[in-house]
């Protein structure tokens, strides 16, 4: 390591390698202190123990567009005085360097050399002991094999064969995660340091075009033909993402600059972009629901997730804290999952982009760090329910003393398999359940006193809307127009008196896309139709209408009324609206 004796000594496993030289060269400045870890490596952490012998850790080498790159960890309690790369154990070795900041690693880059099983790394002290370790090959694989999805950074979209063709040159791009084997692709190792990277739909493997090296070259699915052009390199960047380097002509996996679905997917000099970092995560890591923006449910109080207003400084400053109420669709109640590897994800409040994390046990948002504090993992427990557990104290959220109260705070915890720690994952949508519960006679006079109505039709409709709380934004409506829920009728009519109860418990379900647009501002209209049988004249009709906003739909426990009624008669209606899964 170059250090003294009375040192610590620190050596990296081989994931780390490419990270750790990047970071060196880079933000860290041949810092050791400033590098970031990544919570997957493997580190040697030696103290001073007057071994004679260096200790080399690991030793590997891969190709790269064209050259040979070895690399090795070299630990030792003395000073190394050089390390070298031999063809063979009789060979002149070749003097590896280390790079800067003292991390153990050294390497050589080869040009015209072919690897053969032979080669060996040779490390010596300054007391003149050598140790030696034959070269691993081939280079480990950076991620799992197996079906994966992979997902940009900067759009938080997944590489998706553009309308699931199966046709060899189908493009490439970005798009929203449905679930769908078109972008879904099954990573290969081919023992080389590269992948083969097929799509599971069509079975045909990512490409450059034609086996371009131009900069913003197109990206494409084809028929396999062992190309290099075809084979793909992946270096850890240490905080779960990778940049994904084409062998051909050593450029990276890169998307346009846009969020939108379609953005196209090409080849591109690596700038460290977040366009050009990419996450490999595993389809059965995401929740059963796939959406835009999510929201959590508890299970013993059926309250949602959000982002409380009643925090010091209220909802958008670091530290507000997360508390259980009703789901409104407010997008503090919102939530976006973010992959981040080894089937985490960085849960991200919409109303803010602030990230779950804590503080002590009290759970908050907070401004994103990268760290394994705001990493977090969704473990089925039971049915649709889940554990939310956090990557760096493997601890799960519950509520506190599982309380079923608005407003109580959600803490962190050992998982103790109670209510209270167990969550449903929804859609952000809100499905509204409309019910008309009864009707009440508050005027019943067919033609003179003593004489109730006879009522012969009921017919009861809804029309429902979305809309953004925007200035001139239009109503968007949900389904078709007037449905109708309720249709009664009977010849000669029911009599009814002053008094008189008239059960109807008839309901119609709409799902407001709270996702997409502003809950508050949804409207609902309802409306009711009333016909009284009179044998010697015209019948009398009346109809009602109850207008009102996502803000009050839940006021009063749901709980609303309005009118219908005509010269002889009149009711009271009786609304419930609630959430569906209430």
């Amino acid at each position: 390591m170059g250090k003294p004796v009375g040192d610590w000594r620190i050596g990296f496993s081989y994931d780390a390698f490419q990270s750790v030289v990047d970071q060196l060269e880079g933000a860290a400045n041949g810092d050791l202190l400033k590098v970031v870890i990544d919570a997957g490596w493997d580190i040697s952490i030696k103290a001073p123990s007057q071994r004679d012998t260096p200790e080399i850790i690991w030793a590997y080498a891969g190709e790269e567009a064209d050259s040979i790159l070895v690399a090795a960890c070299v630990v030792d309690d003395y000073q190394v005085s050089h390390v070298l790369f031999k063809s063979s154990a009789d060979a002149e070795g070749q003097e590896m360097m280390p790079i800067s900041g003292g991390s153990g690693i050294y390497t050589l880059r080869l040009s015209g050399h072919a690897i053969t099983a032979e080669e060996l790394i040779e490390a010596t002290n300054d007391r003149g002991n050598t140790a030696t370790k034959a070269l691993s090959l081939p280079w480990p694989p950076s991620v799992a094999e197996g079906d994966t999805i992979i997902t940009s950074k900067y759009s938080n979209k997944c590489v998706s064969v553009e309308g699931a063709s199966l046709g060899n040159g189908a493009n490439v791009s970005q798009q929203f995660y449905a679930g769908e084997d078109s972008q879904t692709w099954v990573m290969e190792y081919l023992g080389d340091g590269y992948y083969r990277i097929t799509n599971k739909n069509s079975g045909k493997v990512l490409e450059v075009t034609e086996g371009r090296t131009e900069e913003y070259v197109n990206v494409q699915q084809n028929d396999w033909a062992d190309a290099d052009h075809q084979k793909w390199r992946l270096y850890s960047l240490g905080d779960g993402y990778f940049k994904v380097m084409a062998k051909h002509s050593n450029k990276c996996l890169d998307v346009v600059e846009t969020m939108d679905d379609g953005g196209n997917i090409r080849q591109a000099t690596y700038q460290g972009l977040d366009t050009q970092k990419w996450v490999f995560h595993s389809p059965e890591t995401y929740p059963p629901v796939l959406a835009d923006y999510y929201a959590f449910q508890a299970k013993h109080s059926g309250l949602m997730v959000g982002v409380s207003s009643e925090s010091p400084g209220g909802n958008l400053v670091d530290g507000a804290f997360v508390s259980q109420n009703g789901y409104i669709g407010g997008h503090n109640q919102q939530w976006e999952l973010k992959p981040v590897g080894e089937g985490y994800f960085n849960i991200v409040a919409r109303h803010s982009g602030k990230y779950l994390g804590f503080s002590g046990t009290e759970v908050g948002q907070y401004s994103p760090t990268g760290g394994d504090d705001q990493k977090w993992k969704f473990v089925s427990v039971e049915g649709v329910y889940y554990k939310i557990v956090n990557k760096q104290t493997n601890l799960c959220l519950y509520v506190e003393s599982g309380s079923t109260d608005a407003g109580a705070k959600l803490l962190l915890r050992e998982y103790g398999a109670t209510d209270y720690e167990k969550w449903t994952v929804r859609s952000a949508v809100l499905p509204v359940r409309v019910t008309i519960e009864k009707l009440i006679c508050t005027m019943s006079d067919d033609e003179g006193p003593g004489n109730d109505a006879d009522m012969c039709i009921f017919r009861a409709w809804a029309n429902a809307f979305d809309r953004l709380d925007v200035p001139g934004a239009e109503y968007v409506r949900i389904g078709e127009k007037d449905q109708i829920f309720w249709n009664w009728s009977k010849s000669g009519g029911v009599t009814v008196h002053v008094g008189y109860v008239w059960p109807v418990n008839k309901s119609i379900e709409f799902i407001f896309d709270a996702a997409h647009y502003d809950f508050a501002v949804a409207k609902l209209d309802l409306a009711l139709y009333a016909e009284e049988y009179d044998p010697t004249s015209a019948n009398e009709k009346g109809t009602g209408y109850l207008t009102t906003y996502g803000a009050n739909f839940f006021d009063n426990s749901g709980r609303h009324k309005f009118v219908v009624g005509s010269a002889d008669f009149r009711f009271d209606i009786y609304v419930i609206i609630t959430r569906s899964w209430e």
